[in-house]
């Protein structure tokens, strides 16, 4: 019960996010965060951020586009923004646990472009990807890795990495090689069409063989429990094949898994994707049909890609979507 309400908190959390409305994220945050038994009422933390009160502090002062929690509880806050509660905090930031600035993660001169994903390694060390070319005066092509403390992790070198666009998504697979997507061809100077399998240590994979890739951008990507590659977005095809419109789900060698059948797929772009744990695929989007039939901008799916007809969305969202 508990993994199906996280899931719920997830996806309710991104469609608010994606609506922009006026809640300050940090305070709606600590709805998601806390225990089920002491968020259940729906109630703002006033205890959270306490620095932001309308006068001190606003918060960030653009879009957070991706939060990591990290074992200690710390958050690792990457996005849009530049000032964080009115001082200067580009693109990335860690927060303590109450919502205030951890001043040992020390980023030097940080980031010149945007972050749009995050991910925490089980050994601590943090993944990111975004539109941003450098990190602390060093090259760093829209793909870095960072020490517990925010210094550069040298043993991954992204110097020359994603050669244009944007890295929407990080995924961790259990041998430590990284499936990366989003809008670039190439990777390391080798064609890899939206999406490439990184080494522990930034090299390209190229057993990793995916042909002519997405038509488009991949904006989100999972690994199932049996290691194949579930990935969506706003792509019309993968590699040329049938019944891979905006979903597609890829063997662990990079080829499209027939076994996995979307038929007339999503009429509109994926931007959100989680797997339970009983392997069921949760979709968020502009969308309003799969498949030929409604599912306004919310729709669960059984592992062969058929509909779950189990989840009951009713009509579904009515505008907006449901977005990372």
């Amino acid at each position: 019960m508990s993994s199906y309400v996280d899931d719920v908190k997830i996806l309710i959390m991104k469609l608010l996010f994606y609506s922009k409305l006026r809640i300050p994220f940090f305070q709606l945050l600590i709805l998601f965060i806390m225990p089920l038994g002491y968020s259940q009422q729906g109630k703002i933390d006033a205890a959270f951020n306490t620095y932001d009160d309308g006068l001190l502090g606003d918060g960030f002062d653009n879009t957070v586009r991706t939060l990591s929690i990290q074992s200690d509880w710390k958050l690792i806050v990457g996005g849009d923004y530049l000032n964080f509660n009115g001082a200067l905090t580009s693109y990335l930031t860690r927060l303590y646990p109450d919502g205030s600035k951890d001043t040992t993660f020390d980023l030097g001169s940080g980031f010149n472009g945007k972050i749009y994903t995050s991910l925490i390694q089980p050994d601590g060390k943090i993944l990111l990807g975004g539109s941003f070319t450098t990190y602390n005066g060093s090259n760093a092509s829209r793909l870095i890795r960072l020490n517990a403390d925010g210094s550069i992790d040298a043993s991954f070198n992204t110097a020359i990495g994603v050669n244009t666009g944007i890295v929407y998504d990080l995924a961790l697979q259990p041998d430590g090689n990284i499936i990366v997507v989003g809008s670039f061809s190439k990777y390391n100077g080798v064609n890899a069409n939206k999406i490439a399998r990184v080494s522990p240590n930034g090299n390209l994979d190229t057993t990793f063989i995916t042909g002519s890739g997405a038509s488009a951008t991949v904006e989100e990507v999972q690994i199932q429990l049996d290691g194949k590659i579930i990935l969506s977005g706003s792509f019309d095809s993968f590699n040329g094949a049938l019944n891979t419109v905006k979903i597609v789900r890829l063997n662990v060698g990079g080829d499209v898994d027939a076994t996995f059948v979307s038929g007339t797929g999503f009429d509109a772009t994926i931007t959100a994707l989680e797997l339970q744990p009983d392997g069921k695929i949760l979709v968020g989007g502009a969308f309003t049909t799969y498949n030929g039939a409604s599912a306004n901008r919310i729709v669960r799916l059984n592992t062969d890609g058929s509909v779950d007809a189990g989840f009951i969305s009713g009509f579904g969202f009515s505008n907006g979507g449901v977005s990372v």
